[in-house]
C-alpha cells in the first residue's frame, strides 16, 4: 500500500518515512531505546487506524505496566514489513492476511497472534454517475492498486456479486492517481478507503457501488510472527496481548481519550479517524475468541483468501503452513484483567 497521507485526511495503511534499501527497515521508528530492566519487541507499523493502537499503549505507558517496551518501525509497504518479519529482522508486524499470503517464505512458518480489526464499511468502491451497482462495472476502467490489499477488495465484491474479473478493465494506480482519474473522467470507478471514499463519491457526484459491509470481508488486519520468534518471545507477546485489550478496554469506555491522542501524534483530523475506525469491527477479545480462539474461523478466511491468489494469478499463498497457535490465545484472554 504505497499510499501517503495528503491534505489533512487519513489514507489507508498509510506510512510516514521513507525505506532504507536492502532491509526494508525504515530511517525512523516510533519508541525510546530499548532498556536493561524491560524486554523489547520490535515491530512493523503503518499510521493506519487500525494498527494505531498499539501507540497509544506505547506512548501512554501501558506497554511498560505490562514489563514490555516495543519499538514500532515505521514502513512504506505491508509487504516489506511483512518480508522484514519472515527473514528475521522484525520480531514482529502489522500486516493483513493478504499480505502475508502473498509475502511468501517457503522456508518459514508465519504465526497468527492477534486480529487487530476486520474491514466492515472501511474499504469499497466508487463509481462514476451513471453507474449505480456493481452490476454496472463490467467493461468500464476500475482504479486499483494490483498487487495490494485493494486488489483483494475488488476481487471479493466481483465475486460476490458472480462477476468475472476479465470482465473489468483493471487499471493499476494508486489512490491519489485514481481519486485524479475520477475527477477527470479517466476512470469510471476506483477502490477507495474512507474517508476518501465518501468524500470523492460525494465530489463527483458519484455512487458508493460497494464496500465491505456488504460481507463478511477478507480484509482482515492482524499482527504475526514466525514460529522460531514465537517460541523464543512467548513471554514478551503474552505482555504484548494483555496490553493490546488493555488499550481495546479504554477505546471502549472512553473513546475520546485515544481520539484526542492520535489526533496529535498522527496530525490528523479527529474526523477523519472516527470516520475510519467507524468501518473496522474492533480487534477486541470477542473477535479475537471467534477468529483465532476456534481456528475454522481464521482457516475460513485464509483458504478464501488462497482461492483468490491462485484464481487470480497469483503465486498460491503460504495458507499450509500458517500457524494458529488457539491454545495460547486463549489462555491469554482468560487470564486478562486490565491494569488501573
Amino acid at each position: 500500500m504505497q499510499e501517503h497521507r495528503q491534505n489533512g485526511t487519513i489514507r489507508r495503511r498509510t506510512f510516514l518515512s521513507n525505506m532504507v534499501m536492502g532491509t526494508g527497515l525504515a530511517l525512523a521508528h516510533w519508541g525510546c531505546q530499548p532498556t536493561n530492566q524491560i524486554t523489547t519487541l520490535r515491530i512493523g507499523i503503518n499510521d493506519w487506524i487500525g494498527y494505531a493502537i498499539a501507540l497509544y499503549a506505547q506512548k501512554t505507558g501501558i506497554m511498560e505496566k505490562r514489563g514490555l517496551q516495543i519499538d514500532l518501525i515505521e514502513f512504506v509497504n505491508l509487504q516489506d514489513a511483512t518480508r522484514a518479519m519472515l527473514h528475521g529482522s522484525l520480531d514482529a508486524t502489522f500486516s493483513t492476511i493478504w499480505d502475508l499470503m502473498s509475502t511468501s517464505v517457503t522456508s518459514v512458518q508465519p504465526v497468527i497472534l492477534l486480529v487487530t480489526n476486520v474491514s466492515h464499511g472501511s474499504d469499497g468502491i466508487v463509481a462514476r454517475s451513471p453507474l449505480k451497482s456493481m452490476e454496472d462495472l463490467p467493461g468500464k476502467r476500475v482504479g486499483v492498486k494490483l498487487g495490494t490489499v485493494n486488489e483483494l477488495i475488488l476481487l471479493e465484491a466481483l465475486k460476490l456479486h458472480e462477476i468475472s474479473p476479465r470482465v473489468i478493465k483493471m487499471v493499476d494506480i494508486s489512490n491519489e492517481i485514481a481519486a485524479n482519474e475520477l475527477r477527470n473522467n479517466k476512470i469510471d470507478a476506483a477502490v477507495m478507503w474512507q474517508p476518501l471514499l465518501s468524500e470523492i463519491a460525494k465530489e463527483i457526484q458519484g455512487s458508493i457501488v460497494y464496500t465491505t459491509k456488504d460481507q463478511d470481508s477478507l480484509v482482515v488486519d492482524i499482527l504475526a510472527t514466525t514460529n522460531q520468534t514465537f517460541q523464543e518471545k512467548k513471554a514478551a507477546f503474552s505482555q504484548f496481548i494483555w496490553a493490546w485489550f488493555d488499550t481495546m478496554a479504554i477505546l471502549k469506555q472512553e473513546p475520546k481519550i485515544i481520539f484526542q491522542f492520535l489526533e496529535k501524534e498522527l496530525g490528523q483530523p479527529r474526523d477523519s479517524l472516527l470516520e475510519s475506525y467507524a468501518g473496522l469491527k474492533p480487534g477486541n477479545i470477542a473477535l479475537n475468541r471467534q477468529m483465532l480462539g476456534q481456528p475454522q474461523g481464521i482457516n475460513l478466511v485464509l483458504s478464501q483468501t488462497n482461492d483468490l491468489l491462485i484464481q487470480n494469478n497469483h503465486a498460491q499463498g503460504i495458507y499450509s503452513s500458517i500457524i494458529i497457535p488457539s491454545d495460547f490465545l486463549n489462555s491469554k484472554l482468560d487470564q486478562w484483567n486490565i491494569i488501573p
